[in-house]
């Protein structure tokens, strides 16, 4: 039974990630802390994490290698794979740090 009981109360927020946090158990909130919330607009490599929207657990942690549709298939070790369906989850994508090359590309831009 897919019931997603939050669907109604996050609809209209903008920053979802806090919105949730609110509702998420201190373990999965400290284990998103450094990520963002993604709908759409995945990349390959990126490091997911998908939280079931019905029980609000975080399921499968792992790097995207397929994307088909609305299927996203994820590497979770080096012999286990697993392909989700992306409504079924709130997926956040961990915040890649920026190299020092990216830094200066910034800074030069503004000056």
């Amino acid at each position: 039974m897919n019931i997603e009981p939050l669907k109604s109360y996050l609809q209209n927020k903008k920053d979802i990630k806090t919105e949730l946090s609110k509702f998420l158990d201190d373990s999965v909130s400290k284990r998103i802390e450094n990520t963002e919330y993604i709908e759409k607009g995945f990349l390959l490599t990126d490091n997911l994490y998908f939280i079931k929207k019905n029980t609000h657990e975080l399921e499968h942690i792992g790097y995207l290698y397929c994307i088909d549709g609305n299927t996203l298939s994820i590497r979770q070790s080096q012999y286990r794979n697993v392909t989700l369906n992306s409504k079924e989850y709130y997926i956040f994508r961990k915040k890649k740090k920026k190299t020092k090359r990216q830094m200066m590309e910034e800074l030069l831009e503004t000056l």
